[in-house]
């Protein structure tokens, strides 16, 4: 089931929309459901979906964003479970996720070369 399906079969049970009917917008609709899960999410009432999303890298860029306006486009994940680096010659090098605490202790964040890690902000864009 799609985030829009969703949106539109609760939307409908409410009556905020008629049968057939889609709403003329999902951006408060999309926002009450991420704050729902958000806050299921805390209360330790678990939610799973995986997907794979690739983007591809910019040289000397160290800061993506996620989100409808950022580089990467789509719904940012509540959790990055794994990640890779695919090479030219199509190698796939696994990138450690590291926590805030060790992203900040990294004194240096502009050095060049293949990242290694990476660090998720869910809240930050």
């Amino acid at each position: 089931m799609l985030v829009s399906d969703l949106i539109q079969s609760s939307l409908r049970k409410i009556g905020a929309i008629s049968t057939g009917e889609t709403p003329s917008s999902y951006t408060d609709t999309l926002q009450a459901l991420q704050v729902m899960l958000r806050s299921w999410a805390q209360k330790k009432i678990l939610v799973f979906a995986s997907a794979r999303e690739s983007f591809n890298l910019v040289v000397a860029q160290s800061l993506y964003t996620w989100g409808v306006s950022g580089y990467i486009t789509s719904t940012r994940p509540y959790q990055i479970l794994s990640a890779f680096v695919r090479d030219s010659n199509e190698n796939d090098i696994p990138m450690n996720i590291i926590s805030e605490e060790t992203y900040n202790s990294i004194s240096v964040k502009t050095l060049t070369g293949r990242p290694s890690s990476l660090f998720y902000h869910p809240l930050y864009p």
